[in-house]
């Protein structure tokens, strides 16, 4: 009797799974159709403008921490000087976040008491979103890691790795 009831309540269950769901695809359909039902009044194309390099970066790096503390730009490096490279040093929290072109990253970061310009940067991590341009993110990153002094001279900030500038920054 046990098993007959068991069998009964799947079967109902079953079947009203089977009904909820095409009675879900039917109103779909209905719905589809009537979207494709010709309008008397044609509806304004929605026009897309495309953001600047500036205003990516700056709603990138709104999403990264307060927006008082200053933000780098890279302006010239060992390698090459892409100027998408931004960053900002959160010291409350110890870290640097940025963007790297298309992506973005973060790092930890210690200060020397006794040296301070002494810097050691750690646990660097990033998105890994496709870039169109390709890039040199990775080469970046690894400076940016490498980089064991830093030198603030106003509008200007020097990463250094053992007394050579490898990273020179602007205020953004």
């Amino acid at each position: 009797m046990k098993k007959k009831l068991l069998s009964f309540n799947l079967f109902f269950l079953g079947s009203l799974m089977l009904l909820i769901l095409s009675s879900c695809s039917s109103s779909k359909e209905v719905s589809k159709k009537e979207k494709k039902a010709p309008t008397t009044t044609e509806e304004p194309k929605r026009v897309v403008k495309k953001r600047d390099q500036k205003q990516q970066i700056d709603i990138i790096l709104g999403y990264l921490g307060n927006e008082s503390i200053a933000k780098w730009k890279l302006k010239a490096s060992d390698e090459s000087s892409d100027d998408l490279h931004v960053i900002r040093f959160d010291e409350p929290w110890k870290q640097i976040y940025g963007v790297t072109g298309c992506n973005k990253f973060t790092a930890y970061y210690t200060k020397d008491d006794d040296n301070l310009l002494s810097i050691s940067i750690s646990r660097v991590s990033a998105t890994e979103l496709q870039c169109e341009k390709g890039g040199n993110e990775s080469s970046f990153l690894g400076t940016l890691e490498g980089a064991n002094e830093v030198r603030e001279d106003g509008s200007t900030l020097s990463l250094l790795n053992n007394g050579q500038e490898v990273l020179v920054f602007e205020r953004y």
